[in-house]
């Protein structure tokens, strides 16, 4: 018999897969209407995040927010 511990931790997995599919979904569509408005700077700066997200690896992103997050203890 599952004890309620499993049940938090999928709660806690579901809660944080809804917040991050909404915030992703609010953030690429804001950044998709900032590349294909006509104001250079909106759409200049939204297309060098993109390359810059896509082109640096998830492993080097996740490394520097470590290091930041412990450096503001």
């Amino acid at each position: 018999m599952p004890s309620i511990v499993y049940l938090v931790g999928l709660l806690n997995t579901i809660l944080v897969a809804v917040v991050g599919i909404a915030l992703s979904t609010l953030f690429g569509t804001i950044l998709g209407i900032a590349r294909l408005s006509g104001n250079m700077v909106a759409s200049r700066g939204a297309l060098g995040y993109v390359e810059y997200v896509r082109n640096v690896p998830l492993l080097a992103h996740l490394f520097t927010i470590y290091s930041a997050a412990e450096n503001c203890r």
